[in-house]
């Protein structure tokens, strides 16, 4: 049909594409220190030391 994107309404289909957009834009300031945190993880996981709970030992500040 005329004026329809992938069974959507023309402005339905922009309004989707603009929450796209934003939620792409939120989401990057959090993928650094994500993939910081999980390398840590790795690392701290690796070492083989005893007893380390690193989950709670220490808090990452991202301010």
């Amino acid at each position: 049909m005329e004026g329809e994107v992938g069974g959507f309404g023309v402005s339905e289909a922009q309004k989707l594409k603009t929450r796209e957009d934003e939620n792409r834009r939120l989401k990057k300031p959090l993928a650094a220190p994500m993939l910081d945190v999980a390398a840590l993880k790795d690392v701290l996981g690796k070492t083989g030391v005893a007893g380390a709970d690193y989950q709670n030992s220490f808090v990452i500040s991202f301010a």
